[in-house]
């Protein structure tokens, strides 16, 4: 079995925030489309408002107190797309500063993942250079094994002539 890599603890605490940066960034961003979506319904329900009174004041008769009413409609949803726009402006800064999150939590995991990576190389490359070793060590017993053979055999062969 290999040896455990020595920051693998960490790594694992560095993928669980990354991930839960992720679920945060998620929530931020899906927050901030809708509160865009509402921006976009008010900006609508406003432009039909627009059509709408001018078609009234082109009308034949006004009269002041449905004048007044659509008046006060235009300022309630002026205000309430006022509101929407500061909701969406401080949802969208949030979700820019959970992006920056994301992306700094990805780029410590990276870290530690290559860190990894070449400390597997460095494992393998010692076990392949101890292999060698061995296989080096061998060859060379071998190789003096088969010397001393062959001079046991002329010595053998000197002796018997």
């Amino acid at each position: 079995m290999p040896p455990k890599f020595r920051f693998d603890a960490l790594l694992k605490i560095r993928e669980n925030e990354q991930n839960a940066k992720k679920d945060a960034f998620l929530a931020a961003q899906r927050r901030s489309q809708e509160a865009f979506d509402a921006l976009e319904t008010l900006e609508q329900a406003l432009e039909t408002e627009r059509n709408d009174s001018r078609a009234f004041r082109t009308g034949a008769a006004l009269d002041p107190n449905a004048l007044r009413a659509r008046q006060e409609t235009r300022r309630r949803l002026l205000e309430r797309r006022d509101e929407a726009r500061k909701i969406y402006n401080i949802l969208a800064e949030e979700t820019e500063i959970k992006r920056e999150e994301l992306n700094e939590a990805i780029k410590e995991t990276k870290i530690l993942q290559k860190l990894k990576e070449k400390d597997e190389e460095r494992r393998l490359d010692a076990e392949k250079k101890r292999t060698q070793k061995e296989l080096d060590e061998e060859a060379a017993r071998q190789k003096i094994f088969e010397r001393r053979r062959r001079e046991n055999a002329k010595t053998e062969n000197d002796e018997t002539a």
